[in-house]
């Protein structure tokens, strides 16, 4: 009786295809399932969609004003659009008042006579970390980035200035200028030595040619910073 039942699982075996064990982790013909990339955060889906929006203008003259939180971004746009852009950037009393850590962005653009601006929130927080800032923003679509510091450079500063200055080697473009903001409370004997420490920390390329003093309160730079813009786009 035993014989009998050994040979008839030894013909079962022979005959009949045995089901093998599937890995849950291959497809039907073996090969192994794509990992499926995490869907974009928030602040990379508002990213995307202002290269869309970029895309969409006829406005060849891009200015992206870029620095930490409170270093003075939207005023910068406000002064040198003496007010007139649209929409206006948002000043309010919070040290960054620019989100995009929500759904819920504008087109990101602020249209001004034949120029656009991006007043960008600001880097290295947790909302708006810099490394993902930096390998998600569309720098490519900009002609001229104004990069504001205020009293300490942070390395966050370093890195986001040197990536960008990085690209402008590379390219050509963007034009990078550095703009020291706050600087009404400085004395005429600082700015020698505060543009040659910012020019030496950030290897800046052109130098302090390139750097301009700002001020929200006294308007100082404002229209050093208009001649620079002309400047840069006719030589475009």
């Amino acid at each position: 009786m035993g014989f009998f039942t050994w040979l008839r699982d030894k013909v079962i075996s022979i005959f009949v295809p045995q089901s093998k064990s599937r890995d849950p982790w291959s497809n039907d013909d073996g090969s192994q399932h794509e990992e499926i990339p995490p869907p974009p955060t928030p602040f990379e889906q508002n990213m995307q969609s202002l290269g869309r929006n970029l895309d969409a203008l006829s406005v060849e003259r891009r200015i992206v004003v870029i620095g930490r939180p409170g270093a003075g971004k939207s005023s910068l746009i406000r002064a040198i659009t003496s007010g007139d852009s649209f929409p206006q950037p948002y000043i309010g009393p919070e040290t960054d008042a620019t989100n995009w850590s929500s759904k819920n962005l504008h087109s990101g653009v602020s249209l001004y006579r034949n120029w656009a601006f991006v007043d960008t929130p600001g880097y290295g927080t947790t909302l708006h970390p810099t490394r993902e800032f930096l390998s998600c923003f569309p720098f490519q679509k900009f002609s001229i980035v104004f990069a504001v510091v205020s009293e300490k450079v942070s390395k966050d500063d370093e890195e986001v200035i040197s990536h960008i200055s990085t690209l402008q080697e590379q390219h050509g473009t963007p034009k990078l200028v550095l703009v020291r903001g706050r600087s009404d409370g400085l004395s005429e004997g600082d700015r020698p030595r505060i543009s040659i420490d910012l020019s030496d920390k950030l290897a800046l390329i052109g130098g302090t040619e390139q750097l301009v003093f700002f001020s929200a309160a006294t308007l100082e730079g404002v229209d050093t910073l208009r001649e620079k813009l002309i400047a840069l786009f006719t030589s475009h």
